[in-house]
């Protein structure tokens, strides 16, 4: 599990982080440990990329081993993130996820 990163995305959910000397969350604790392994969770961040950001999410499966799975983050102006991993499916649209907050959040922070 990478805490980084899934801070990373609880604060793109709006979820409110705690610091005192420990980061913690004041709302769901086990979010902070499941982006990388729960669909569930995930699908929160793949929804407000889609509804809210306005950027489609695809998702490919894995049909051999000369293409690996792949995860295609694009908007009407075909601005795109696209992350490829042999490892699994929800490995690999996780880092997608994380790859596309930090250039999301990178690019408002400069406007």
């Amino acid at each position: 599990m990478n805490t980084e990163n899934n801070i990373l995305l609880a604060e793109f959910l709006g979820l409110k982080i705690i610091t005192d000397g420990i980061s913690h969350f004041d709302t769901n604790y086990k979010a902070l440990k499941s982006y990388d392994s729960d669909w569930n969770h995930l699908m929160a961040v793949i929804q407000k990329i889609e509804i809210e950001c306005k950027y489609d999410v695809n998702i490919y499966g894995h049909y051999n081993w000369l293409n690996p799975f792949r995860c295609k983050i694009v908007d009407n102006r075909n601005t795109e993130i696209v992350y490829q991993a042999n490892d699994s499916k929800i490995q690999c649209v996780y880092d997608a996820c994380v790859e596309f907050v930090q250039w999301f959040n990178k690019e408002n922070n400069e406007k």
